[in-house]
């Protein structure tokens, strides 16, 4: 299990258990598929979901640490996970908990409940995304009828930028690439009374803070015998404050990329735009072939000619530079312009990456 979190490391799960929570992981983990790795071994007092993305054979559901279907039914994934996530709610109602709740949808091969199918009028991406935000209703809902919302944080985001099929907002690029079309995504967090209704900040913030977060609304102390990388941007939810970050860097494969602030960000290596993916037409080229799983799911193939957005802009190369206040898209370099951001930007990679 080689690609495994390394057993030094410990889970908001397992942090927040030692602190009397109950904890469950419903959805996809990704973190190790061997028994010894699985999330009820890392914190996680139960389990119900898919040991990796739901593109990876074979596709296989645990519960716990046993395999309770083979193949998959994709199509029936998001109600089963919604239900499980609503009854450990209704299950842990009286004692503090925490729900790591990670959808398989809307990530390829797509499915949909029969409920949802055809129904929304904008194919089978946009049936997915119908039941994707019912199931997010039905465990607001949960909390409400249980008068848990106003004690309870709920934060909705995702893990990277879309694949075909998705939309970026306009964002240059998508999964994959190093450009914000690939890194940037919502953020949604939901406290009443504590989180200010339509309060939106444009201050950069990474996954890794929501460790640090979550650990300061519980008021648990974080742990004391590592460094937390993560910072709390509970600030940032409920002010005006500026992101706690001097900078953020961005990875493309397993090399750091990118370094950005609150307004620069400098691609530091040529951004990839994927064009390896592609047949000599043009057109995507999908290098997994439809099985007997993806036939039980499934999935709509885009191209690139559907996304506009995807490979516009100056050519990319190394050490370019973008004013992502001005030029969100990346579709100007301006690092001949600014040579004192590029330089102190620079300076600030070289001191990590080495």
């Amino acid at each position: 299990d080689a690609v495994a979190l390394a057993a030094s490391e410990i889970t908001l799960a397992q942090h927040l258990k030692q602190a009397g929570y109950a904890t469950s992981l419903v959805g996809k983990w990704h973190l190790g598929h061997k028994p010894e790795s699985l999330p009820t071994r890392r914190g996680f007092d139960e389990y119900l979901g898919i040991p990796y993305s739901n593109d990876m054979r074979p596709v296989q559901l645990f519960d716990g640490e046993k395999v309770i279907e083979y193949p998959l039914v994709q199509a029936t994934l998001t109600r089963r996970y919604t239900e499980r996530a609503l009854s450990f709610i209704e299950r842990t109602r009286s004692q503090p908990f925490f729900l790591y709740f990670a959808q398989a949808m809307p990530h390829k091969p797509l499915a949909v409940s029969e409920k949802f199918y055809r129904k929304s009028g904008a194919g089978l991406y946009g049936d997915v995304l119908a039941e994707l935000d019912d199931s997010v209703g039905q465990v607001l809902a949960k909390l409400k009828e249980l008068k848990l919302d106003e004690q309870t944080l709920v934060i909705f985001t995702s893990d990277n930028g879309p694949w075909y099929g998705g939309s970026s907002g306009g964002l240059r690029g998508m999964k994959g690439t190093s450009y914000e079309g690939g890194y940037r995504v919502p953020c949604i967090a939901r406290w009443p009374g504590r989180i200010p209704k339509g309060h939106v900040s444009q201050q950069p913030a990474v996954m890794m803070d929501l460790f640090a977060t979550v650990l300061k609304a519980a008021n648990v102390e974080p742990p004391q015998d590592r460094i937390i990388d993560g910072r709390d941007i509970l600030p940032l939810f409920t002010s005006e404050a500026p992101s706690p970050h001097e900078f953020v860097l961005g990875h493309q494969g397993d090399k750091i990329a990118t370094i950005r602030d609150a307004r620069w960000k400098l691609h530091v290596l040529a951004a990839n735009d994927r064009k390896d993916k592609l047949e000599a037409d043009g057109r995507w080229l999908d290098p997994r072939g439809p099985d007997g799983v993806t036939i039980l799911a499934p999935y709509e193939q885009h191209q690139p000619s559907d996304y506009p957005g995807l490979r516009t802009g100056d050519a990319a190369k190394p050490m370019q530079l973008f004013d992502l206040q001005a030029d969100p898209g990346e579709q100007r370099d301006v690092a001949a312009q600014h040579p004192e951001v590029v330089a102190r930007l620079k300076r600030l990679y070289d001191g990590v990456a080495k």
